[in-house]
């Protein structure tokens, strides 16, 4: 039996994440059954498909994954062709027109995917189980020397993203400090360091939303780890550029990605802000922490 391919075509951990939840339902539309086989680029993309429980996954090298696109490309009037993008558009496509209208009447990323991937609706998109991890997180606290409900994550780092200067992150941490929180930076590859100041981690996928959930609060330029860890009830405050080297579509990188546009998080905080204007954004991120302080002291009282 030929096998049936499946992949994000992507690096993208969010793009990845949401290629993973729509397998199921994909596989079930196709008739394609214990056939399948799901392609990732990398042992970080893998260890997502094996915390969505997909068994037959296959890691390809980036120029793999590039050649068996252009042969998409090349062969997809063929009926018999046994590859399937579950993505609105890899960047390697050269047509683009889903990522050119991206942000027109509302057309965000996970609207543009479920329809471009065969007009699937959000109940089909299964999410992995909440992991039960106690000993595991226990360690991590422990180790680290974390307080629950008292931790912050910052995720500074993103691939399609424009990063904010290290000063800006060492700033935040320092107010951060001095409010008494624990401050930690998410790592998750070895050419990321921690933010001056912070403990540096690499919290598995599978842990992201339960440490999150047990630290209590999370700040994060937008990357995939802000998809991965959209159903931990936390504090979480979003950072999007106004401007970036990667365009989506005609609007703003938060048009297109925002939590609350996709129907992820309606309490999140999502800012944007100007490349000129980093010192306010500073200032405003901390009036929402000392605003989340003074209703916790007056809930506590």
């Amino acid at each position: 039996m030929t096998a049936e391919w499946y992949s994000a075509f992507s690096t993208s951990s969010g793009d990845v994440y949401f290629a993973a939840s729509l397998h199921r339902a994909a596989v079930q539309r196709d008739g394609t059954g214990a056939a399948t086989k799901f392609l990732v680029m990398g042992n970080g993309e893998r260890s997502l498909a094996d915390w969505f429980g997909i068994s037959e996954t296959i890691v390809t090298t980036e120029q793999e994954s590039h050649n068996l696109l252009r042969m998409y490309r090349f062969l997809h009037a063929d009926p018999a062709l046994n590859i399937h993008i579950l993505h609105c558009q890899p960047a390697q496509m050269y047509y683009g027109i889903p990522e050119r209208i991206l942000s027109f009447r509302g057309f965000d990323f996970l609207t543009m995917t479920l329809i471009a991937c065969g007009n699937f609706s959000r109940e089909q998109l299964k999410f992995p189980p909440r992991q039960q991890a106690e000993e595991e997180l226990c360690n991590i606290f422990s180790k680290h020397g974390l307080v629950a409900g008292k931790t912050v994550l910052l995720a500074p780092y993103a691939q399609c993203i424009e990063e904010l200067p290290l000063y800006f992150w060492e700033k935040i941490a320092e107010k951060l400090r001095d409010l008494g929180y624990f401050v930690c930076t998410n790592c998750g590859n070895p050419q990321e360091s921690p933010i001056c100041g912070t403990v540096g981690l690499s919290v598995p996928y599978r842990l992201l939303t339960p440490f999150l959930e047990q630290a209590g609060y999370l700040i994060a330029l937008r990357s995939g780890l802000v998809d991965i860890s959209c159903f931990a009830n936390c504090k979480r405050i979003i950072l999007y550029p106004k401007e970036n080297f990667n365009v989506w579509g005609i609007g703003t990188p938060k048009d297109c990605f925002s939590l609350r546009a996709m129907g992820l998080r309606d309490d999140a905080v999502e800012m944007e802000y100007e490349k000129e204007s980093r010192e306010q954004l500073c200032e405003r991120l901390m009036q929402v922490i000392q605003e989340w302080e003074s209703f916790k002291e007056l809930w506590e009282n």
